[in-house]
């Protein structure tokens, strides 16, 4: 597949978040970075996304599969993409700045030239709004970040055997590498908390991390 050396392709993970799907589409194409592709991948919903987000179909590219979990959705998305940059959101949360893109896309093009560019976020509980100016925290989650194609490539697929503790998985081999990162002081990302969010299932989450830190230590263990 070729690609377009100036395409972002944002990839959205969607399972039974029909209610917040079309907010977290329209924030990616109110971006005023051009051009980007949307890439929806339905990981088995049964709320049917599709419809919620019928008014943007025609600007979004649209996959289903069976229900394997956010890792395997994402690596759906990457494995479609066309573009020559990679970014991510989570259907129930949206981007709270326009520039997101352009701003992001600035930094990795810098002098400094990172691997990787993440922003700030503000976590929201649903029914409220989120404040910005007050609860903005540095963001190392996917809905803040944005990469080349070939740093992604360099560190592997998201893992597709996880139910939670993906990102973290991920951005551990990202670090293991020793890969640039940059925190941009920009507010990116509006992370909706609410009953569903599987990433917030604090005792699965915590159990999880603990696997894979002592995995990380293991493997370098036996590299010494």
């Amino acid at each position: 597949m070729s690609r377009d050396l100036r395409l972002v392709s944002v990839v959205i993970p969607v399972f039974n978040s029909a209610p917040f799907l079309s907010q977290a589409v329209a924030s990616v194409l109110a971006q005023d970075y051009t051009p980007f592709e949307v890439i929806v991948v339905d990981d088995g919903s049964t709320d049917n996304p599709r419809e919620a987000a019928a008014r943007h179909l025609p600007r979004v590219t649209w996959i289903e599969q069976k229900n394997r979990g956010n890792g395997a959705a994402r690596n759906a998305g990457v494995r479609a993409a066309r573009g020559e940059y990679l970014a991510f959101l989570d259907a129930d949360d949206y981007w709270l700045s326009p520039s997101k893109l352009r701003r992001q896309i600035d930094a990795l093009n810098s002098e400094a030239k990172p691997d990787i560019v993440f922003g700030h976020m503000v976590n929201f509980v649903h029914g409220s709004e989120p404040d910005p100016s007050q609860s903005a925290i540095s963001g190392t989650v996917p809905g803040t970040m944005i990469l080349r194609r070939d740093v992604f490539e360099s560190v592997g697929l998201f893992s597709d055997s996880l139910r939670v503790g993906v990102f973290i998985d991920w951005l551990s081999r990202v670090r293991q590498a020793g890969l640039t990162e940059v925190m941009l002081d920009d507010v990116v990302l509006a992370r909706r908390v609410h009953g569903g969010n599987t990433s917030m299932r604090a005792g699965e989450r915590n159990l999880v991390y603990a696997r894979l830190l002592k995995a990380r230590i293991d493997a370098r263990r036996m590299n010494e």
